[in-house]
């Protein structure tokens, strides 16, 4: 059913997918509708998840068997799946939407992005033009280059998995996702010996990860909240996002030793690393996955302000 096509680098692959059922699509909205409406921004974490994921596996078993080799695949052989031609483009964008919440939610414990609205799922769009002044734009919120990361390092345990589906690609050519696995990471650092004390240094030493302001409990750029953890570990395997890193550092100088700021200067020299960079073009209707704990992803800045993509995180524990 999810039938691999082409290795794009190391565990990152090229995948093709059949096509949707559409007895099931309907079968899955009217289940869908039932509890949040026809609008995909009223989909919130639910009480009944369990009973609502049990429905939907029930009425539409090849979503659900779909839904199941993603994530087999990215527990195995792969941290990251692209599939050009995901064929939900038939459907109007609001049911899109809820068909890739009905595929989260037989993934696991789809999350809600922020914690003022609860959203599940996340529009990407250039917008920093609407927002104000003082806010700190996200890498969702802007056009310009999304250097790589992992999603939600600020979190105590971030999602384990997260899915990017385009409704509209850039077609300014740019807006290119970029990915690294983190084992090419780490196996590169070692060939040096300065590459390798940095590798240790950063597994075994704890770092501040400020809270982006869209995501902080009051949403106030005058009160910071940050999470302290290792940048390489075991759950995840890796943490990373330099701004968040950087901002950290500066509200907790405690941490900021010229021993962390030179390690991290070997991690940022081997993430421009272009040679084992994988680069990737999402069209239109395309989709991909990522195995958040075990990949670093980001994309090349766009002009084209009418690129669309939708973003859900799963986690594979329950809230």
């Amino acid at each position: 059913m999810l039938k691999h096509v082409r290795n794009l680098g190391l565990r990152i692959g090229e995948f093709d997918a059949p096509s949707f059922d559409t007895k099931e699509i309907a079968a899955s909205l009217n289940i869908l509708h039932e509890y949040f409406g026809a609008n995909s921004s009223s989909v919130r974490p639910h009480p009944n998840e369990d009973i609502i994921r049990d429905e939907i596996r029930s009425i539409a078993p090849k979503i659900a068997e779909l839904a199941d080799l993603l994530v087999e695949t990215l527990e195995s052989s792969h941290s990251g799946i692209f599939i050009p031609k995901f064929k939900l483009d038939t459907f109007d964008v609001e049911s899109r939407k809820l068909v890739l919440y009905a595929l989260t939610l037989c993934m696991g414990h789809p999350s809600a992005t922020d914690q003022v609205d609860n959203r599940i799922i996340w529009d990407i769009k250039a917008r920093d033009e609407f927002l104000k002044a003082s806010h700190v734009p996200t890498y969702s919120e802007h056009a310009n280059e999304a250097e790589l990361h992992t999603d939600t390092q600020y979190h105590p345990e971030p999602e384990r998995y997260l899915i990017l589906y385009f409704i509209r690609q850039a077609n300014c050519g740019g807006g290119t996702s970029i990915l690294r696995d983190f084992n090419s990471i780490k196996q590169n650092m070692r060939q040096s010996t300065e590459g390798a004390w940095a590798v240790d240094y950063l597994e075994n030493t704890d770092l501040p990860f400020q809270v982006p302001t869209s995501f902080t409990s009051n949403q106030r750029t005058d009160s910071v909240e940050v999470t302290i953890a290792p940048i390489f570990g075991t759950f995840p395997s890796i943490r990373y996002r330099r701004d968040t890193l950087k901002r950290g550092l500066k509200a907790r100088t405690e941490f900021d030793t010229s021993e962390t700021r030179h390690a991290i200067s070997l991690l940022e020299k081997e993430l421009q690393n272009t040679e084992l960079l994988v680069k990737n073009v999402c069209s239109s209707d395309g989709f991909f996955m990522l195995n958040n704990h075990e990949a670093l992803h980001g994309r090349e800045s766009f002009t084209d302000r009418e690129r669309y993509a939708v973003r859900i995180r799963i986690s594979n524990k329950k809230c």
